[in-house]
Protein backbone atom coordinates (compact mmCIF):
# COMPACT_ATOMS: atom_id res chain seq x y z
CA UNK A 1 0.00 0.00 0.00
CA UNK A 2 1.80 3.48 -1.14
CA UNK A 3 0.82 6.08 1.96
CA UNK A 4 0.77 9.40 1.44
CA UNK A 5 3.37 11.78 3.21
CA UNK A 6 2.20 13.68 6.34
CA UNK A 7 5.76 15.84 6.99
CA UNK A 8 4.10 18.76 6.58
CA UNK A 9 0.74 19.27 7.85
CA UNK A 10 -0.06 22.06 6.11
CA UNK A 11 -3.30 23.47 7.54
CA UNK A 12 -1.82 23.62 10.59
CA UNK A 13 1.07 26.15 9.39
CA UNK A 14 -1.49 28.21 8.03
CA UNK A 15 -3.57 28.15 11.24
CA UNK A 16 -0.61 28.97 13.18
CA UNK A 17 0.70 31.86 11.30
CA UNK A 18 -3.01 33.69 10.78
CA UNK A 19 -5.24 32.67 13.89
CA UNK A 20 -2.43 31.74 16.33
CA UNK A 21 0.28 34.42 14.85
CA UNK A 22 0.50 35.87 18.81
CA UNK A 23 2.42 33.01 19.50
CA UNK A 24 6.40 33.75 20.20
CA UNK A 25 7.88 31.00 18.49
CA UNK A 26 11.33 32.96 18.08
CA UNK A 27 13.09 30.70 20.05
CA UNK A 28 11.66 27.52 18.59
CA UNK A 29 13.38 25.96 16.12
CA UNK A 30 12.87 22.49 15.77
CA UNK A 31 12.37 19.99 13.43
CA UNK A 32 8.30 19.80 13.01
CA UNK A 33 5.44 21.55 14.43
CA UNK A 34 4.50 19.10 17.05
CA UNK A 35 8.34 19.22 18.13
CA UNK A 36 7.71 22.40 18.43
CA UNK A 37 4.30 23.09 19.99
CA UNK A 38 5.66 20.62 23.21
CA UNK A 39 8.65 22.78 23.55
CA UNK A 40 6.59 26.00 23.70
CA UNK A 41 3.98 24.22 25.81
CA UNK A 42 6.69 22.99 28.62
CA UNK A 43 8.80 26.09 28.45
CA UNK A 44 9.41 25.71 32.41
CA UNK A 45 12.59 22.53 32.92
CA UNK A 46 15.00 22.05 35.89
CA UNK A 47 18.34 23.15 33.68
CA UNK A 48 20.57 20.85 35.68
CA UNK A 49 18.65 18.04 34.89
CA UNK A 50 18.12 19.32 31.35
CA UNK A 51 22.50 19.27 30.66
CA UNK A 52 22.47 15.73 32.82
CA UNK A 53 19.77 13.98 30.69
CA UNK A 54 21.51 15.59 27.13
CA UNK A 55 25.05 14.39 28.60
CA UNK A 56 24.10 11.20 29.24
CA UNK A 57 21.82 10.70 25.82
CA UNK A 58 24.62 12.07 23.96
CA UNK A 59 26.96 9.63 25.51
CA UNK A 60 24.25 6.90 24.83
CA UNK A 61 24.48 8.02 21.41
CA UNK A 62 28.29 7.67 20.91
CA UNK A 63 28.37 3.82 22.15
CA UNK A 64 25.55 3.22 19.49
CA UNK A 65 27.60 4.56 16.14
CA UNK A 66 25.37 4.35 13.38
CA UNK A 67 22.40 2.83 14.55
CA UNK A 68 21.17 5.27 17.29
CA UNK A 69 18.16 6.70 15.16
CA UNK A 70 16.97 3.50 14.85
CA UNK A 71 16.98 2.51 18.58
CA UNK A 72 15.73 5.87 19.67
CA UNK A 73 12.26 5.24 16.79
CA UNK A 74 11.92 1.48 18.38
CA UNK A 75 12.20 3.41 22.04
CA UNK A 76 10.02 6.32 21.81
CA UNK A 77 6.84 4.67 21.15
CA UNK A 78 5.16 5.53 24.43
CA UNK A 79 6.81 9.04 23.99
CA UNK A 80 2.89 10.12 22.79
CA UNK A 81 1.44 8.83 26.07
CA UNK A 82 3.49 10.54 28.31
CA UNK A 83 2.81 13.58 27.22
CA UNK A 84 -0.97 13.23 27.24
CA UNK A 85 -1.11 12.18 30.49
CA UNK A 86 1.47 14.93 31.96
CA UNK A 87 -1.08 17.26 30.07
CA UNK A 88 -4.10 15.36 32.17
CA UNK A 89 -1.92 15.72 35.09
CA UNK A 90 -1.68 18.89 34.91
CA UNK A 91 -5.80 19.64 35.23
CA UNK A 92 -5.53 17.20 37.87
CA UNK A 93 -2.94 19.13 40.00
CA UNK A 94 -4.96 22.98 39.15
CA UNK A 95 -8.46 21.19 40.40
CA UNK A 96 -6.65 19.50 43.27
CA UNK A 97 -5.10 22.89 44.43
CA UNK A 98 -8.89 24.51 44.84
CA UNK A 99 -9.52 21.91 47.67
CA UNK A 100 -9.52 24.58 51.28
CA UNK A 101 -9.61 21.33 53.28
CA UNK A 102 -5.51 20.35 53.64
CA UNK A 103 -6.25 17.45 54.24
CA UNK A 104 -7.90 16.73 51.04
CA UNK A 105 -5.98 18.49 48.88
CA UNK A 106 -2.69 16.39 50.44
CA UNK A 107 -4.12 13.17 49.61
CA UNK A 108 -5.33 14.88 46.11
CA UNK A 109 -1.54 15.61 45.45
CA UNK A 110 -0.33 11.82 46.17
CA UNK A 111 -3.05 10.57 44.11
CA UNK A 112 -1.45 12.67 41.44
CA UNK A 113 1.76 12.12 42.65
CA UNK A 114 1.02 8.07 42.46
CA UNK A 115 -0.10 8.66 38.52
CA UNK A 116 2.93 10.51 37.74
CA UNK A 117 5.10 7.83 39.12
CA UNK A 118 3.65 4.86 37.44
CA UNK A 119 2.46 6.62 34.51
CA UNK A 120 4.74 8.99 32.52
CA UNK A 121 7.51 8.45 34.74
CA UNK A 122 7.85 5.12 33.86
CA UNK A 123 7.37 5.47 31.08
CA UNK A 124 10.31 7.70 30.38
CA UNK A 125 12.36 4.90 32.40
CA UNK A 126 11.35 2.53 30.07
CA UNK A 127 12.30 4.64 26.41
CA UNK A 128 16.40 4.61 28.69
CA UNK A 129 15.51 0.88 29.41
CA UNK A 130 15.02 0.11 25.85
CA UNK A 131 17.71 2.06 24.25
CA UNK A 132 20.26 0.54 26.83
CA UNK A 133 18.38 -2.72 26.11
CA UNK A 134 19.03 -2.27 22.45
CA UNK A 135 22.78 -1.60 22.46
CA UNK A 136 23.75 -4.18 24.59
CA UNK A 137 21.32 -7.15 23.15
CA UNK A 138 19.92 -7.72 26.10
CA UNK A 139 15.98 -7.28 27.22
CA UNK A 140 16.52 -5.04 30.46
CA UNK A 141 12.75 -3.54 30.11
CA UNK A 142 10.97 -3.83 33.58
CA UNK A 143 7.36 -4.73 34.18
CA UNK A 144 7.20 -2.22 37.16
CA UNK A 145 8.42 0.89 38.86
CA UNK A 146 10.89 -0.54 41.52
CA UNK A 147 13.07 -2.32 39.61
CA UNK A 148 12.90 -0.26 36.69
CA UNK A 149 14.29 2.61 39.12
CA UNK A 150 16.75 0.09 40.38
CA UNK A 151 18.55 -0.74 36.96
CA UNK A 152 18.51 2.99 35.87
CA UNK A 153 20.26 3.89 39.40
CA UNK A 154 22.77 1.23 39.34
CA UNK A 155 26.58 2.03 38.86
CA UNK A 156 26.79 0.54 35.33
CA UNK A 157 23.46 1.96 33.78
CA UNK A 158 24.02 5.01 35.94
CA UNK A 159 20.67 7.91 35.28
CA UNK A 160 20.34 7.94 39.07
CA UNK A 161 19.66 11.77 39.06
CA UNK A 162 16.61 11.15 36.94
CA UNK A 163 15.79 7.64 37.77
CA UNK A 164 15.65 8.54 41.56
CA UNK A 165 13.13 11.74 41.33
CA UNK A 166 10.23 9.32 41.99
CA UNK A 167 9.78 7.32 45.21
CA UNK A 168 8.11 3.88 44.24
CA UNK A 169 7.84 3.15 48.35
CA UNK A 170 5.34 6.00 48.80
CA UNK A 171 3.62 4.47 45.80
CA UNK A 172 3.76 1.21 46.94
CA UNK A 173 2.00 2.29 49.91
CA UNK A 174 -0.47 4.22 48.43
CA UNK A 175 -1.42 0.95 46.17
CA UNK A 176 -1.92 -1.14 49.64
CA UNK A 177 -3.79 1.82 51.03
CA UNK A 178 -1.13 2.26 54.58
CA UNK A 179 -1.00 5.81 54.31
CA UNK A 180 -2.18 8.37 56.69
CA UNK A 181 -1.60 12.02 57.00
CA UNK A 182 -2.06 14.12 60.21
CA UNK A 183 -2.06 17.45 58.88
CA UNK A 184 1.68 17.73 58.76
CA UNK A 185 3.24 14.73 57.56
CA UNK A 186 2.44 11.80 55.62
CA UNK A 187 3.33 8.09 56.65
CA UNK A 188 3.80 5.73 54.75
CA UNK A 189 4.04 1.61 55.43
CA UNK A 190 5.26 -0.65 52.93
CA UNK A 191 7.55 -4.15 53.11
CA UNK A 192 10.98 -4.55 51.71
CA UNK A 193 10.89 -8.25 50.96
CA UNK A 194 8.62 -9.38 53.65
CA UNK A 195 9.40 -7.23 56.24
CA UNK A 196 7.24 -4.26 56.77
CA UNK A 197 8.78 -1.22 57.56
CA UNK A 198 7.16 2.71 57.50
CA UNK A 199 8.43 6.33 55.95
CA UNK A 200 7.27 9.79 57.35
CA UNK A 201 7.48 12.86 54.65
CA UNK A 202 6.67 16.15 55.98
CA UNK A 203 4.63 18.01 54.17
CA UNK A 204 7.34 20.80 52.58
CA UNK A 205 9.24 17.76 51.72
CA UNK A 206 6.82 15.93 49.73
CA UNK A 207 5.87 19.10 48.13
CA UNK A 208 9.02 19.69 46.86
CA UNK A 209 9.65 16.04 45.92
CA UNK A 210 5.95 16.38 43.57
CA UNK A 211 7.43 19.11 42.53
CA UNK A 212 10.55 17.86 41.05
CA UNK A 213 9.12 14.72 39.87
CA UNK A 214 6.72 16.84 37.75
CA UNK A 215 9.37 19.07 36.40
CA UNK A 216 11.32 16.49 35.93
CA UNK A 217 8.97 14.53 33.61
CA UNK A 218 8.91 17.64 31.63
CA UNK A 219 12.39 18.29 31.13
CA UNK A 220 12.57 14.57 29.80
CA UNK A 221 10.68 15.14 27.08
CA UNK A 222 12.40 18.19 25.92
CA UNK A 223 15.18 16.86 25.90
CA UNK A 224 14.21 13.78 23.69
CA UNK A 225 12.15 16.19 21.64
CA UNK A 226 15.79 17.79 20.93
CA UNK A 227 17.07 15.18 19.90
CA UNK A 228 14.30 13.57 17.72
CA UNK A 229 14.66 17.16 16.09
CA UNK A 230 18.37 17.13 15.64
CA UNK A 231 18.52 13.53 14.57
CA UNK A 232 15.70 15.31 12.03
CA UNK A 233 13.44 12.47 12.09
CA UNK A 234 10.11 13.15 10.32
CA UNK A 235 6.57 12.12 10.43
CA UNK A 236 7.09 9.80 8.27
CA UNK A 237 9.55 8.03 10.06
CA UNK A 238 8.27 8.45 13.42
CA UNK A 239 4.63 6.61 12.78
CA UNK A 240 6.25 3.80 10.47
CA UNK A 241 8.04 2.95 13.53
CA UNK A 242 5.47 2.86 16.09
CA UNK A 243 3.20 -0.03 17.04
CA UNK A 244 -0.07 -0.18 15.54
CA UNK A 245 -1.97 0.00 18.90
CA UNK A 246 0.14 3.24 19.76
CA UNK A 247 -0.57 5.02 16.85
CA UNK A 248 -3.64 7.18 17.61
CA UNK A 249 -1.83 8.79 20.43
CA UNK A 250 0.48 10.08 17.80
CA UNK A 251 -2.02 10.77 15.54
CA UNK A 252 -3.68 12.97 18.44
CA UNK A 253 -0.12 14.89 19.06
CA UNK A 254 -0.01 15.96 15.51
CA UNK A 255 -3.01 17.73 15.04
CA UNK A 256 -1.96 19.68 18.05
CA UNK A 257 -1.21 23.12 18.09
CA UNK A 258 -0.52 25.79 20.63
CA UNK A 259 -3.31 26.43 21.85
CA UNK A 260 -5.51 23.98 20.61
CA UNK A 261 -5.11 20.16 22.00
CA UNK A 262 -6.50 17.29 20.25
CA UNK A 263 -7.34 15.18 23.34
CA UNK A 264 -8.82 12.44 21.80
CA UNK A 265 -8.33 10.40 18.49
CA UNK A 266 -10.49 7.00 18.62
CA UNK A 267 -11.44 4.31 16.61
CA UNK A 268 -14.95 2.73 17.54
CA UNK A 269 -18.51 0.72 15.57
CA UNK A 270 -21.34 2.53 15.96
CA UNK A 271 -25.14 1.69 14.46
CA UNK A 272 -25.43 -1.03 11.30
CA UNK A 273 -21.76 -2.05 11.66
CA UNK A 274 -20.57 1.19 10.84
CA UNK A 275 -17.10 2.37 12.23
CA UNK A 276 -16.66 5.54 13.61
CA UNK A 277 -13.31 7.68 14.03
CA UNK A 278 -13.72 10.27 17.07
CA UNK A 279 -11.72 13.57 17.48
CA UNK A 280 -11.93 15.90 19.95
CA UNK A 281 -10.47 19.36 20.50
CA UNK A 282 -10.06 21.70 23.14
CA UNK A 283 -8.84 25.26 23.48
CA UNK A 284 -8.82 28.32 21.67
CA UNK A 285 -12.42 30.73 21.08
CA UNK A 286 -12.57 31.28 17.39
CA UNK A 287 -15.63 32.38 15.53
CA UNK A 288 -17.84 29.67 13.85
CA UNK A 289 -16.28 30.04 10.09
CA UNK A 290 -12.95 29.34 11.49
CA UNK A 291 -14.08 26.92 13.94
CA UNK A 292 -15.68 25.14 10.71
CA UNK A 293 -12.60 25.45 8.75
CA UNK A 294 -10.16 23.58 11.00
CA UNK A 295 -12.39 20.72 12.03
CA UNK A 296 -13.16 19.87 8.91
CA UNK A 297 -9.31 20.26 7.66
CA UNK A 298 -8.33 18.08 10.08
CA UNK A 299 -11.02 15.64 9.69
CA UNK A 300 -9.52 15.51 6.48
CA UNK A 301 -6.05 15.00 8.00
CA UNK A 302 -7.67 12.46 10.36
CA UNK A 303 -8.61 10.50 7.26
CA UNK A 304 -5.44 10.88 5.88
CA UNK A 305 -3.99 9.12 8.97
CA UNK A 306 -6.36 6.59 8.79
CA UNK A 307 -6.06 5.48 4.74
CA UNK A 308 -2.27 5.16 5.72
CA UNK A 309 -3.30 2.55 7.91
CA UNK A 310 -4.99 0.75 5.39
CA UNK A 311 -7.98 1.18 7.83
CA UNK A 312 -11.63 1.45 7.24
CA UNK A 313 -14.01 3.93 8.46
CA UNK A 314 -17.81 5.40 7.41
CA UNK A 315 -17.38 8.38 9.21
CA UNK A 316 -15.28 11.04 10.81
CA UNK A 317 -16.77 12.53 14.20
CA UNK A 318 -15.06 15.64 15.96
CA UNK A 319 -16.33 18.19 18.75
CA UNK A 320 -14.50 21.22 20.06
CA UNK A 321 -14.57 22.49 23.32
CA UNK A 322 -13.40 25.98 24.45
CA UNK A 323 -14.10 28.51 27.34
CA UNK A 324 -16.43 30.34 26.06
CA UNK A 325 -18.73 28.71 23.08
CA UNK A 326 -21.00 25.71 23.79
CA UNK A 327 -18.89 22.51 22.82
CA UNK A 328 -19.59 22.16 18.81
CA UNK A 329 -19.79 19.25 16.90
CA UNK A 330 -19.52 17.92 12.80
CA UNK A 331 -19.37 14.85 11.26
CA UNK A 332 -18.80 14.06 7.79
CA UNK A 333 -19.10 10.80 5.99
CA UNK A 334 -15.99 8.86 4.63
CA UNK A 335 -16.60 8.83 1.14
CA UNK A 336 -17.00 12.67 1.15
CA UNK A 337 -13.98 12.89 2.45
CA UNK A 338 -12.54 10.75 -0.09
CA UNK A 339 -13.76 12.14 -2.93
CA UNK A 340 -12.02 15.75 -1.71
CA UNK A 341 -8.62 13.93 -1.27
CA UNK A 342 -9.10 12.81 -5.07
CA UNK A 343 -9.94 15.61 -5.94
CA UNK A 344 -13.21 15.19 -7.31
CA UNK A 345 -14.90 17.62 -5.09
CA UNK A 346 -13.93 20.97 -3.81
CA UNK A 347 -13.70 21.93 -0.45
CA UNK A 348 -16.41 24.44 -0.27
CA UNK A 349 -18.23 21.10 -1.73
CA UNK A 350 -17.02 18.93 1.06
CA UNK A 351 -18.33 21.66 3.63
CA UNK A 352 -21.82 21.17 1.70
CA UNK A 353 -21.71 17.78 3.64
CA UNK A 354 -20.80 18.55 7.14
CA UNK A 355 -23.53 17.78 9.39
CA UNK A 356 -23.16 19.25 13.38
CA UNK A 357 -23.56 22.18 15.50
CA UNK A 358 -21.53 25.34 15.68
CA UNK A 359 -22.06 27.63 18.92
CA UNK A 360 -21.10 31.57 19.07
CA UNK A 361 -18.57 32.65 21.47
CA UNK A 362 -20.29 34.53 24.39
CA UNK A 363 -19.33 38.10 23.96
CA UNK A 364 -21.41 38.97 27.46
CA UNK A 365 -19.00 41.29 29.20
CA UNK A 366 -20.89 41.25 32.42
CA UNK A 367 -18.20 39.89 35.16
CA UNK A 368 -18.02 35.87 35.95
CA UNK A 369 -17.77 34.68 39.20
CA UNK A 370 -16.97 30.94 40.09
CA UNK A 371 -19.14 30.02 43.16
CA UNK A 372 -19.47 26.63 44.60
CA UNK A 373 -22.43 25.94 46.49
CA UNK A 374 -22.40 24.16 49.50
CA UNK A 375 -25.04 22.25 51.09
CA UNK A 376 -27.90 23.40 53.42
CA UNK A 377 -28.17 21.11 56.52
CA UNK A 378 -31.47 22.20 58.81
CA UNK A 379 -33.32 20.45 61.42
CA UNK A 380 -35.81 18.68 59.44
CA UNK A 381 -34.31 18.39 55.96
CA UNK A 382 -31.33 19.14 53.71
CA UNK A 383 -30.56 20.93 50.31
CA UNK A 384 -27.85 19.08 48.49
CA UNK A 385 -26.76 19.06 44.68
CA UNK A 386 -27.33 23.15 43.81
CA UNK A 387 -27.05 23.99 40.66
CA UNK A 388 -27.31 26.96 38.88
CA UNK A 389 -29.32 25.92 35.41
CA UNK A 390 -30.14 29.72 34.01
CA UNK A 391 -30.73 30.74 30.81
CA UNK A 392 -30.25 34.17 29.15
CA UNK A 393 -33.31 35.82 30.49
CA UNK A 394 -34.25 33.57 33.48
CA UNK A 395 -32.13 33.25 37.03
CA UNK A 396 -32.39 29.09 37.94
CA UNK A 397 -31.32 26.68 40.42
CA UNK A 398 -31.97 23.21 41.00
CA UNK A 399 -31.54 21.28 44.28
CA UNK A 400 -32.77 17.66 45.64
CA UNK A 401 -34.20 17.76 49.28
CA UNK A 402 -33.69 14.86 51.78
CA UNK A 403 -36.53 15.19 54.30
CA UNK A 404 -36.45 11.41 56.13
CA UNK A 405 -38.51 12.65 59.18
CA UNK A 406 -41.48 14.55 57.33
CA UNK A 407 -44.79 12.67 56.97
CA UNK A 408 -47.32 14.90 55.88
CA UNK A 409 -48.32 17.00 52.70
CA UNK A 410 -48.58 19.93 54.79
CA UNK A 411 -45.14 19.33 56.51
CA UNK A 412 -43.67 19.39 52.90
CA UNK A 413 -45.67 22.36 51.91
CA UNK A 414 -44.05 24.54 54.75
CA UNK A 415 -40.65 22.75 54.04
CA UNK A 416 -41.11 24.28 50.49
CA UNK A 417 -41.38 27.74 51.32
CA UNK A 418 -38.40 27.81 53.70
CA UNK A 419 -36.49 25.88 51.21
CA UNK A 420 -37.34 28.05 48.31
CA UNK A 421 -36.60 31.33 50.04
CA UNK A 422 -33.35 29.99 50.84
CA UNK A 423 -32.70 29.08 47.38
CA UNK A 424 -34.03 32.08 45.51
CA UNK A 425 -31.31 34.30 47.57
CA UNK A 426 -28.68 32.50 46.41
CA UNK A 427 -26.41 34.25 43.70
CA UNK A 428 -25.39 32.69 40.54
CA UNK A 429 -22.22 33.57 38.88
CA UNK A 430 -22.39 32.67 35.16
CA UNK A 431 -21.11 30.33 32.73
CA UNK A 432 -18.73 31.11 30.62
CA UNK A 433 -19.67 28.82 27.66
CA UNK A 434 -22.66 30.62 26.93
CA UNK A 435 -24.87 34.02 27.85
CA UNK A 436 -27.31 33.55 31.14
CA UNK A 437 -28.72 36.03 33.58
CA UNK A 438 -26.49 35.85 36.61
CA UNK A 439 -25.87 37.85 39.98
CA UNK A 440 -27.11 38.27 43.92
CA UNK A 441 -30.61 39.05 42.72
CA UNK A 442 -33.47 36.82 42.98
CA UNK A 443 -34.05 33.49 41.36
CA UNK A 444 -36.53 33.63 38.67
CA UNK A 445 -37.57 29.59 39.05
CA UNK A 446 -36.49 26.81 41.50
CA UNK A 447 -36.91 23.43 40.98
CA UNK A 448 -36.38 20.56 43.73
CA UNK A 449 -37.38 17.32 43.82
CA UNK A 450 -38.24 15.80 47.57
CA UNK A 451 -36.76 12.22 48.60
CA UNK A 452 -36.51 10.80 51.84
CA UNK A 453 -33.09 9.11 51.64
CA UNK A 454 -30.03 10.78 49.82
CA UNK A 455 -29.19 6.96 48.89
CA UNK A 456 -32.59 5.83 48.02
CA UNK A 457 -34.18 5.19 44.55
CA UNK A 458 -33.68 8.88 42.24
CA UNK A 459 -36.94 7.96 39.91
CA UNK A 460 -40.03 10.00 39.49
CA UNK A 461 -42.21 7.00 39.87
CA UNK A 462 -44.87 6.72 41.90
CA UNK A 463 -44.09 3.36 42.58
CA UNK A 464 -40.39 4.90 44.16
CA UNK A 465 -41.31 5.16 48.12
CA UNK A 466 -38.45 6.86 48.50
CA UNK A 467 -39.66 9.62 46.28
CA UNK A 468 -42.36 12.64 47.74
CA UNK A 469 -43.11 15.00 45.57
CA UNK A 470 -41.49 17.70 42.82
CA UNK A 471 -41.15 21.61 43.72
CA UNK A 472 -41.07 24.11 41.22
CA UNK A 473 -41.17 27.81 41.80
CA UNK A 474 -42.13 29.98 38.96
CA UNK A 475 -42.67 34.28 39.53
CA UNK A 476 -44.35 34.26 36.59
CA UNK A 477 -46.64 31.03 37.16
CA UNK A 478 -45.35 29.06 33.78
CA UNK A 479 -44.35 26.44 35.04
CA UNK A 480 -42.40 24.99 32.21
CA UNK A 481 -39.85 22.33 33.45
CA UNK A 482 -42.59 20.21 34.93
CA UNK A 483 -44.94 20.66 32.09
CA UNK A 484 -42.18 19.93 29.11
CA UNK A 485 -41.24 16.56 31.39
CA UNK A 486 -43.45 13.72 30.78
CA UNK A 487 -42.17 11.45 33.62
CA UNK A 488 -44.22 13.67 35.77
CA UNK A 489 -47.53 13.55 33.81
CA UNK A 490 -48.54 10.52 36.10
CA UNK A 491 -47.95 12.63 39.28
CA UNK A 492 -50.52 14.74 41.39
CA UNK A 493 -50.28 18.35 40.25
CA UNK A 494 -51.06 20.73 43.32
CA UNK A 495 -50.36 24.51 42.53
CA UNK A 496 -50.30 26.95 45.41
CA UNK A 497 -49.13 30.81 44.92
CA UNK A 498 -46.39 30.52 42.56
CA UNK A 499 -45.60 26.85 43.42
CA UNK A 500 -46.37 23.51 41.47
CA UNK A 501 -46.45 20.11 43.16
CA UNK A 502 -46.10 17.21 41.42
CA UNK A 503 -46.85 14.79 44.55
CA UNK A 504 -46.41 11.29 44.10
CA UNK A 505 -49.66 9.53 44.72
CA UNK A 506 -48.76 7.51 47.59
CA UNK A 507 -47.39 9.21 49.19
CA UNK A 508 -49.71 12.86 48.90
CA UNK A 509 -53.42 10.24 48.38
CA UNK A 510 -55.21 12.86 50.18
CA UNK A 511 -55.09 15.49 47.24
Amino acid sequence: MKCTSINNISYLNTWINTIENDVNTSNLKNHTTWENVIAFRYPEIDNTLYIYLQSKLENLKIEFENNFQIALLCSIRNLARIIKQTNDVELKLTHANKFSDKTKKMHSLLNIYTTLAQGPFFDELDILNSLISILDKKDYTKKTLTPAIEFLSSKKHDFSKFSLLADSDIRNAKDHNDVSYNNYNFVFKYKVGKQSTCKTVDHSTFINNFRNLLQGIKTFIRVIIEIISNEKINNDDLINYIVPEKKFDWFSLLLTTYKISCEQFESYPIIDNRTQIALSFNGLDVNEDNRLWFLVKSAVMAALFIDNEGLNFDRIFINFKSPRTITSFIALPAKKISQYLKKEISFDTLLKHVDGCLWPINHDTQPLQDINYHDIDLANYSIREIEDISSEDKKVLKAIIIAPNITTVEQVKVMAKDAVDLLKKQPNGGKQSFKTKHGSFLADRIYCVVYKSEKGNRSLFEDNSNFITTIQFDKNNFFEINSTNPLLSPLKSEIQENMEFRWNPNFAAEI
